[in-house]
């Protein structure tokens, strides 16, 4: 298991964007993952959530990227953009069930 963490949340000024981290370390992180969440509910709520996702998959190498519900779109067009064909990517927060799984 190889877990890759982006944390592209920051509560004091404005939410990082796919555009404010080094472009060639993004793109590895998305093509290399077996799997894609975006965390973009406040808080932990969806922390169970997420473990349903990942436990039965112990043998991959996910990207969990934490953001902001405004920032999530871009995130999840970053990432759609740039995984191989057949991963997964699910959105925990607003955008869920509305393209974002």
């Amino acid at each position: 298991m190889l877990p890759f963490q982006v944390r592209g949340e920051v509560p004091f000024w404005r939410t990082p964007l796919p555009c404010d981290f080094d472009d060639i370390t993004l793109k590895w992180m998305a093509r290399l993952a077996d799997f894609i969440s975006i965390w973009s509910e406040p808080g932990t709520d969806q922390a169970g959530n997420i473990y349903e996702h990942l436990k039965d998959r112990t043998r991959l190498r996910w990207l969990t990227v934490e953001t902001t519900p405004s920032a999530a779109p871009d995130w999840l067009r970053f990432v759609n953009r740039w995984k191989r064909p057949g991963v997964d990517v699910v959105e925990f927060g607003p955008l869920h069930g509305e393209g974002g799984v």
